[in-house]
């Protein structure tokens, strides 16, 4: 969402590439500063999970959970 310089200026909080949350009341939207922000994620952490499910071996075809996944995906497209 593009959100002009001179609102962002006014606001003050908003900075561009800033997540937002978005309520939606009746006719009214507000724009409100997202209550997580992306910079608090532990990305040491979030690596070395997904680091741990891609070793997941499938027990059928002995390769990697998340291949399994992609070709079983794949077989049920519309």
């Amino acid at each position: 969402m593009t959100i002009p310089d001179q609102v962002r200026e006014v606001l003050g909080w908003l900075q561009t590439g800033e997540v937002v949350g978005i309520d939606i009341d009746d006719d009214e939207v507000r724009i409100r500063p997202h209550s997580k922000s992306i910079r608090e994620v532990d990305w040491d952490r979030l690596w070395a999970g997904l680091k741990r499910c891609r070793s997941f071996k499938s027990r059928s075809k002995q390769m990697p959970l998340s291949e399994f996944i992609i070709q079983d995906r794949e077989k049920h497209r519309l």
